[in-house]
């Protein structure tokens, strides 16, 4: 009989036990998820040289006072790289309320003149932007194409 009791208490114990740790968790979710102190306040843009930080926040996104753990981050990464001059983006979360977005852009290494107009490609032969500014610079009435050695 004392046996049955104390098995019974010892599954009620565990019983207790988990229902605590499950309302510790639920409660500490929803503070992180609710609370000021994890609004973003920040937002970091590193590692840009051609394109404008003003460029890389408005292709983020990231809406006004929204939570740090709410924030899509892939979302963000395929938005700032669909801009023209960038190769990669990394974008990650520094508690309390920051998020850093950190660039890697093209490099440029060559000039091609198509139909009539100067662009600049990178080493994956990825055309990047014409200008009249470019060809007025250079001086160019000819394809030119430049490869840097591996």
């Amino acid at each position: 009989m004392k046996a049955k009791i104390w098995k019974a208490l010892r599954v009620l114990f565990v019983c207790a036990m988990l229902s605590l740790v499950g309302a510790v968790t639920f409660t500490t979710v929803q503070y992180m998820r609710t609370s000021p102190r994890f609004e973003v306040k920040k937002v970091l843009v590193m590692g840009h040289k051609r394109i404008t930080e003003t460029q890389v926040l408005a292709q983020a996104d990231i809406p006004d006072r929204s939570n740090v753990f709410s924030v899509d981050l892939e979302k963000i990464r395929e938005h700032v790289e669909s801009l023209q001059w960038v190769r990669y983006a990394v974008v990650q979360r520094v508690l309390p309320d920051t998020v850093t977005i950190k660039v890697v852009e093209r490099v440029p290494v060559g000039l091609a003149r198509l139909h009539g107009q100067i662009f600049q490609f990178d080493s994956d032969a990825r055309s990047e932007e014409h200008t009249s500014e470019l060809q007025s610079r250079f001086g160019i009435s000819y394809a030119v194409f430049c490869l840097k050695k591996k």
